[in-house]
């Protein structure tokens, strides 16, 4: 696969990188789960993270002059992040969505650059959600050979519904930004 642009080039290298670092950290991520836990940090440290990336993606939004149309989509994205992160009861679960929706936002850039530059790409979606959940498999396979840690397919579930809902985030945010900037045109 021949590289389009710069960015396609960057977004694969950042996909690495974060993949690398997930794959890396699978030795030492259990104890440092266990203490932050059992000192009451776990959780307060999670939502202190999800914070800071919610204050990152307005400050973002804000310098695009966002209608009310996106305002409602984002704050409605928001909301579905915010009750799936409730629901999920085991705090290290939620690590999943997050790493994950990481991944696939990186994935779904680069394959939409590379469409974007004229070359076939079918289905970038579905194709991002399956290059996402064959990391996370990857992850759970090291999981079963590494003392302390277990396979779970919970958690390759975890890795899927992550990289759905990155995808959907990133295509509605794209839709109502299209939006946007049709209403402004047509002004």
């Amino acid at each position: 696969m021949k590289i389009t642009s710069t960015k396609e080039k960057y977004l694969w290298i950042s996909t690495i990188a974060v993949l690398a670092g997930i794959y890396a950290t699978l030795w030492i991520a259990q104890p440092i789960s266990t203490i932050l836990l059992n000192n009451g940090l776990l959780t307060p440290l999670f939502f202190l993270g999800m914070l800071l990336v919610g204050i990152t993606i307005l400050i973002f939004g804000i310098n695009k002059h966002p209608d009310k149309t996106f305002i409602g989509v984002s704050l409605g994205i928001a909301a579905v992040y915010l009750m799936v992160f409730i629901r999920i009861e085991i705090p290290q679960e939620r690590t999943h969505i997050i790493e994950y929706g990481v991944v696939a936002t990186l994935i779904f850039q680069a394959l939409l650059e590379r469409k974007k530059q004229g070359k076939k790409v079918l289905f970038p979606a579905t194709t991002t959600i399956l290059i996402t959940g064959m990391a996370g498999t990857i992850d759970e396979l090291l999981q079963a050979i590494i003392p302390n840690r277990v396979f779970d397919m919970r958690d390759i579930l975890f890795n899927f519904l992550a990289g759905a809902m990155a995808v959907t985030a990133i295509s509605t945010l794209n839709w109502a930004s299209k939006r946007t900037k049709k209403r402004k045109n047509n002004i």
